[in-house]
């Protein structure tokens, strides 16, 4: 371990309060609690999953597109989840939701087609069936809301054909009897043959009003004909599409001996690592925080308990401190200044001090070293006895 590492390692200890024994402590505590946890999660019983995959495209239109196919089984998914299909399924199996059993129904992401229908359930048996249920009441739910809209979508193309069924008649009807288009090119060719060979007891302009009349009679019958026969298409379709969503319904009862669009992938236990896991880490970790609460008020406790009392100092009127034997500043060394008469420098009398002596007997009790004297003095000249 590094310094680094060893220092953070002691920071780390010393905000936990995990010095001495007390992380053989903790480590006690929380295993102990770790081993119980262990011992509730192996007393829970075992769970088991079922797999099952919903073939939408085997109930969808024959017409429909793959997007459309996308979202027809996205509406399958999502239809599992409604309350009406909660309620149908613990009706046929009474298992309850969420209590009994857990189902995850999604959208396979391998096929726009398939539905993946997952049950969790302490049971084998359990898990199984309410696959099946569930997978069963969504179908029939979805089924049976495409095939009411396709019944409402029928229901006003029959009024649309009646409609134009009917303004056919009466334009039959305005045309004398017969189909408009046959009367108008009856009128039609009888103005060309009397304009081609007159006949004079016939006239042309009653001819010509003939053929005006029931031309606009003849277009409004071509184009009501032409929306009839694509209505009657349209309605043809939807009736089929009807009938087959009628025939799936109707087969969803028979899926439970013999399954076409509901089949099984795997049923299988559970693993039991998590479950495990999850219980060990339930009871070790809320034990060590507790240890570490514990430590932190026993510290803070005797802490509190072993600080000493300090009086305040006291203030005097003016708000200043009392003064101490501190010193503000650190003192100064001095060194004493000497003053040696001109005189007596240059005089050449034996009993005079030389300058060096009289500056080492007034240096004697300085420590510091003794300045280099120069041979010189102020004036430029020798300052020595000799000197003259």
């Amino acid at each position: 371990m590094t310094e680094g590492e060893a220092s953070s390692s002691g920071e780390l200890s010393s905000f936990l309060h995990l010095s001495g024994w007390r992380p053989l402590i903790l480590a006690i505590v929380a295993g102990l609690a770790g081993v119980v946890g262990l011992y509730l999660a192996l007393g829970e019983p075992s769970q088991w999953v079922s797999r099952y995959v919903i073939n939408g495209q085997r109930v969808a239109e024959n017409n429909l597109q793959p997007g459309q196919l996308d979202i027809f089984v996205e509406e399958i998914v999502q239809t599992s989840r409604f309350p009406v299909v909660i309620n149908e399924v613990e009706a046929a199996t009474a298992l309850v939701h969420e209590e009994d059993y857990e189902i995850t129904v999604v959208q396979a992401p391998s096929s726009v087609a398939l539905a993946n229908v997952n049950v969790v359930s302490d049971r084998p048996e359990n898990s199984q069936v309410v696959a099946v249920e569930t997978s069963i009441s969504a179908l029939r739910v979805t089924l049976l809301k495409n095939r009411t809209g396709l019944e409402a979508n029928r229901d006003r193309l029959d009024r649309e054909v009646a409609s134009a069924t009917a303004r056919n008649n009466e334009l039959t009807r305005e045309a004398g009897g017969v189909n408009p288009t046959t009367a108008y090119n009856a009128a039609a060719n009888r103005l060309l043959e009397q304009r081609s060979n007159p006949d004079p007891d016939v006239s042309v302009s009653q001819l010509q009003g003939e053929v005006d009349r029931l031309e606009p009679l003849d277009a409004e019958f071509r184009q009501l004909t032409t929306s009839l026969s694509q209505l009657n298409v349209r309605l043809g379709d939807l009736n089929n599409s009807i009938r087959e969503a009628t025939g799936h319904i109707e087969s969803l009862d028979a899926e439970r001996e013999s399954p076409f669009i509901i089949s099984e992938v795997v049923t299988e236990e559970t693993s039991r690592i998590a479950k495990l896991l999850t219980g060990i880490m339930l009871f070790a970790v809320p034990a060590a925080l507790l240890s570490i609460l514990g430590f932190v008020a026993i510290d803070g406790f005797r802490r509190k308990s072993l600080e000493p009392l300090v009086p305040a100092q006291p203030i005097d009127a003016y708000g200043v401190l009392d003064a101490n034997s501190q010193r503000a500043l650190p003192e100064g060394r001095v060194t004493k200044l000497q003053v040696v008469d001109e005189a007596d420098v240059l005089g050449t009398d034996e009993g005079a001090i030389p300058v060096g002596e009289a500056l080492d007997d007034v240096d004697d009790d300085d420590d510091d070293p003794e300045p280099t004297k120069s041979k010189e003095s102020r004036w430029g000249r020798d300052a020595s006895p000799k000197a003259g």
